[in-house]
């Protein structure tokens, strides 16, 4: 395959990703689907109970929608659009644009479990637009957060004088 090939393949997924997402969620905005409280926002920490218990897994992937070509809705937005609505939708979206102001603040201060922190926020804000990364993988925040914890609060480097390094 040449490289002018693979280039034009490279494009045009980009642009279906780029593009298909919004139409895609147009799809599901149009329908009128029942709200799911919850189901799709917190799926990962249900799926956690459903293991233990052995229930039915709520599955991660998305049906596809035909926006001419097919895509699925991995839009930051579509999880609490499902489960709750419009109002979920601005609450969420205040919740985590609060969320990341007050890491982005404290991370300014020069706090560095804060800089961690902020850091981490970046890469959903990142694909927000046309991926679902705030909600689908809370579970491996949860574990980032825990290890930023284990760093930089229980792990700390005393100073010559015995004092905890910040």
């Amino acid at each position: 395959m040449s490289w002018t090939e693979n280039v034009e393949g490279v494009t045009e997924i980009f642009f279906w990703y780029l593009l298909g997402s919004v139409p895609a969620f147009d799809s599901h905005v149009s329908g009128a689907a029942p709200l799911a409280y919850g189901e799709n926002t917190f799926s990962g920490i249900l799926n956690f109970f459903y293991r233990i218990t052995g229930d039915e897994l709520i599955s991660p992937i998305q049906d596809w929608v035909l926006v001419p070509f097919p895509i699925n809705v991995y839009t930051g937005i579509h999880p609490l659009y499902k489960d709750f609505g419009v109002a979920g939708v601005i609450f969420g979206v205040f919740a985590i644009g609060s969320i990341t102001s007050y890491l982005y603040l404290q991370a300014r201060l020069g706090k560095r479990f804060y800089v961690y922190l902020y850091a981490l926020s970046l890469f959903p804000l990142l694909f927000v637009t046309f991926s679902d990364q705030y909600f689908a993988p809370v579970l491996s925040w949860i574990k980032y957060v825990m290890a930023g914890c284990a760093y930089f609060y229980f792990f700390r480097e005393k100073n010559s004088t015995g004092r905890q390094l910040a």
